[in-house]
């Protein structure tokens, strides 16, 4: 099955297209966090109990980012999706997951 997703190799340069989707999974602590919140206390509209968060979500655009991973899939919240690739901040080094067709090369 062909696809027209660009390619990206390990330390390519590459900007994120305005307002797109970056995630990336909840640490231990970020999630121990949302258990000691009231947001975690209670039941939900069907009587279950609440399910912490799996993933942390940024919009972003204009930052430059350095790939680790050019082809991977992963979780995004409670789904497996494909075509995304691994990126690291430049500025902070943090790890952000991407749909590689929001992604272009800079250098």
């Amino acid at each position: 099955m062909a696809t027209n997703l660009p390619r990206f190799l390990k330390n390519d340069v590459v900007a994120v297209r305005a307002r797109a989707d970056l995630w990336r999974p909840v640490t231990p602590a970020e999630e121990q966090e949302w258990r000691d919140s009231p947001r975690s206390k209670g039941m939900n509209s069907a009587g279950e109990t609440k399910l912490g968060p799996r993933s942390k979500y940024r919009k972003d655009g204009g930052q430059t980012y350095r790939v680790l991973r050019g082809r991977v899939s992963t979780d995004k919240g409670w789904r497996k999706v494909g075509g995304c690739a691994l990126i690291e901040c430049v500025q902070d080094s943090t790890q952000w997951y991407a749909h590689r067709k929001d992604l272009h090369k800079v250098g």
